[in-house]
């Protein structure tokens, strides 16, 4: 999208000049990598803060809090189960627990029920399980 503008500016077509090849590379890119990373950071905590308001999830159900990557855990390729209550984090399978925790860049020690207050914690949930 801003190649393009770029292109026009410089009144050229085809490639993009050295210079701002090396400028995109050394300083747009990472720039832009760290404001993708704020974006996600500031949605997540949207997220667990939509669903701390939501009590146990049975009245009014949790909403999804994306992977630390920005995937949607129940979208390909992960394909886990939604999470939209106390109840369905108490029951996920080890496996799908696991997914979650790595997922969200969580420990994945310990025993199941430390596990699962964990998770549920990270989802905004913060009473008795």
């Amino acid at each position: 999208m801003y190649e393009k503008a770029i292109m026009e500016l410089v009144g050229g077509s085809g490639a993009m000049p050295a210079w701002f090849q090396a400028w995109d590379a050394n300083e747009f890119q990472p720039l832009k990598e760290a404001v993708d990373a704020i974006r996600i950071d500031l949605a997540t905590f949207r997220d667990q803060f939509a669903n701390g308001q939501c009590a146990t999830g049975h009245q009014a159900p949790f909403g999804v809090v994306l992977f630390i990557n920005g995937d949607d855990p129940t979208d390909e390729p992960h394909n886990l189960p939604a999470i939209q209550n106390t109840t369905d984090i108490t029951t996920l399978t080890p496996v799908a627990l696991t997914s979650y925790l790595m997922g969200y860049g969580l420990s994945a020690q310990g025993n199941p029920v430390v596990r699962t207050r964990r998770l549920a914690r990270h989802m905004g949930y913060f009473g008795q399980l």
